[in-house]
């Protein structure tokens, strides 16, 4: 091979390898950024909670936004399936989602498809309906000391009580328990997000055909006889009326 030849051969070589591998990254560029995290993220299984240590305890903040009553369906003589829209809100810390803000031109917060991540198995344990009915889609965001906060919509069917009452209107009343599914609370601990101990109406709809009277929620840690693990979850109440 002669040597303009092999001069040629390695600028095809330069080339390939420019045209196949990744692009230079741009400062503050977020597909760096991206890049970096999701190889991060494929040196472990997401499917394995962010613990450095099995012993290590993951906590989480979990809050309900409750955006408005969808139907109060009649399936006894004073019993009611309860549908709800709510927002779901989702905090917790993964060390495996940490950088240094410097490296990528002072980004300190990226937005990730939440399929690409661990997330908690907070459920709701009262569930009337098959399935969570979760927006699988929310993207989550995160932040450079490892913060995820994820909200996805979704929907929420409990069962309801109509409580009669001859003297003032007819109240109902509905409660929603959540917790983790799969772990014990020496695994994940969930807590109010933002310490709020009720459902957030901020975002509840002021025409809807029904008034929250009541409302509130509390933190129950639960024991059975088969284990010494704590189980705890969160019990959020409502008292309602028709308008």
């Amino acid at each position: 091979m002669t040597f303009l030849s092999n001069v040629g051969f390695l600028l095809l070589v330069i080339q390939m390898t420019i045209t196949n591998g990744e692009k230079p990254c741009d400062e503050g560029s977020e597909t760096c950024l991206m890049r970096f995290l999701r190889r991060s993220l494929k040196k472990e299984s997401i499917d394995v909670r962010p613990a450095l240590n099995y012993t290590n305890t993951d906590r989480v903040a979990f809050g309900v936004s409750l955006v408005g009553i969808d139907s109060l369906e009649l399936i006894g003589n004073t019993d009611y399936k309860l549908t709800t829209s709510v927002w779901r809100r989702y905090l917790w810390t993964d060390y495996r989602l940490t950088w240094e803000p410097t490296q990528f031109g002072g980004v300190d917060h990226i937005r990730i498809p939440i399929k690409y991540l661990w997330k908690p198995d907070i459920v709701l344990y009262n569930n009337a309906e098959l399935g969570q009915q979760l927006d699988e889609d929310a993207m989550a965001i995160a932040s450079n000391d490892g913060t995820v906060m994820w909200i996805p919509t979704g929907k929420l069917t409990v069962r309801a009580k109509r409580h009669v009452s001859w003297l003032s209107e007819d109240t109902y009343t509905a409660s929603f328990s959540f917790g983790s599914w799969t772990y014990d609370g020496f695994k994940i601990d969930v807590d109010f997000y933002d310490n709020i101990e009720n459902l957030d109406l901020i975002d509840y709809s002021t025409g809807d055909s029904f008034e929250i009277v009541e409302n509130s929620a509390v933190k129950e840690v639960r024991r059975y006889p088969c284990c010494n693990e704590p189980y705890p979850a969160l019990v959020y109440s409502i008292t309602f009326k028709a308008l």
